[in-house]
């Protein structure tokens, strides 16, 4: 279901602005192992030294080719600690049971000064408010919205330093083609005039060195992270 909608509007603009996003980044990353997970399959061509490998949910594999694909369980990575030097988590913590324990085990997995990159739909948007209008469609709709702000705030709990954030998809989700054609002209405006309310938003983040792995997560932090009563900051 999520490689199909990245195929029509308004996943496939969506996908461009975004695939836009992760390739300027890429161009000032030093290369190494990078994983993504969720997101269109192989849409990255600017991977310069980078070894790519691509991670699916178990929920979507039928949809996608074995080859160079991981399937993955959020409670443990098939991942080596320290091993990956870049993540991209593609829309992905809105459809884990425990996004948390995924940004975790991530970090686990990424060398000291490894990079991850975010996109996450923004519930402050018109794509949020779709979204609580369309509680019986399917993707992306059926999808728990975290606002960045409470991502940035799990970010720093574990011990990412944040780097970079910017929303972008200002275009309502439309789904004919021919209505995307002045998105530019749309991005730019949003930009300026409404800057935090793209209907995604991207997040940059690096995981501490050495020193940082030292550090130790407080009980009162871990209250406030498994907390699955708290609602979305902004």
């Amino acid at each position: 279901m999520m490689q199909s909608w990245y195929q029509e509007m308004p996943g496939k603009w969506l996908s461009y602005l975004e695939q836009q996003q992760v390739e300027k980044w890429l161009g000032v990353l030093n290369g190494g192992n990078i994983v993504q997970f969720g997101g269109k399959k192989n849409c990255l061509t600017q991977l310069g030294n980078f070894r790519y490998y691509y991670a699916a949910m178990a929920r979507e594999h039928l949809e996608l080719p074995r080859t160079g694909t991981f399937l993955f369980d959020e409670q443990e990575l098939p991942f080596q600690r320290h091993s990956i030097d870049t993540v991209i988590l593609w829309h992905t913590l809105e459809f884990v049971d425990e996004p948390v324990v995924l940004l975790k085990e991530i970090y686990d997995s990424l060398a000291p000064g490894g990079k991850l990159l975010i996109f996450g739909f923004n519930p402050w948007s018109l794509w949020g408010l779709t979204k609580l209008l369309s509680t019986d469609a399917p993707f992306p709709w059926k999808g728990r919205y975290w606002s960045r702000g409470r991502v940035r705030q799990w970010l720093s709990i574990l011990g990412y330093n944040y780097m970079h954030s910017k929303t972008l998809c200002f275009c309502p989700p439309f789904t004919r083609e021919t209505l995307f054609r002045g998105g530019m002209f749309w991005e730019a405006l949003g930009q300026v005039c409404a800057p935090a309310s793209g209907g995604s938003y991207f997040i940059l983040a690096q995981k501490k060195g050495f020193a940082g792995l030292l550090q130790k997560v407080s009980a009162s932090q871990e209250a406030r992270l498994f907390n699955k009563d708290l609602m979305p900051s902004t």
